[in-house]
């Protein structure tokens, strides 16, 4: 009886830390550039492409980054309209280029997605 409450306890053991070990790496690594805990060049600064994952990713980046200006739209605001643009900053007022943007464009995207986007932005932002 003792030696399977032992093995128990030790394979327990182990997936707890196989858990903790992969939940730590994807805090680390973000994937999906919604943490933002460690910016360095060089570990985490080149990501694959998250488009697949934007519908996940881009609400919680618009609650976390507190932007100024955003950019709501499918496809065409995503590839065409570049938010670092200088007329963003001239339409943005007197403080110009120390405004913060953001291009919350998802492909795909119907107006009942980007609404309820824009709603969620309106809701825990400062836009």
């Amino acid at each position: 009886m003792l030696r399977y409450r032992t093995y128990f306890i030790v394979v327990l053991s182990l997936l707890f830390a196989l858990a903790s070990t992969v939940v730590l790496m994807n805090w680390l690594v973000d994937p999906l550039d919604v943490y933002r805990v460690v910016r360095k060049e060089g570990f985490n600064s080149v990501k694959s492409s998250y488009i697949p994952y934007a519908r996940l990713a881009k609400p919680s980046q618009i609650e976390r980054g507190q932007y100024q200006r955003l950019a709501i739209g499918s496809s065409r605001m995503l590839m065409g309209i570049p938010v670092a643009n200088a007329a963003w900053a001239q339409a943005s007022g007197p403080s110009g280029l120390s405004s913060s943007g953001f291009n919350a464009g998802i492909q795909g995207a119907d107006l009942r997605q980007i609404r309820d986007l824009f709603e969620h932005a309106v809701v825990t932002s400062n836009v």
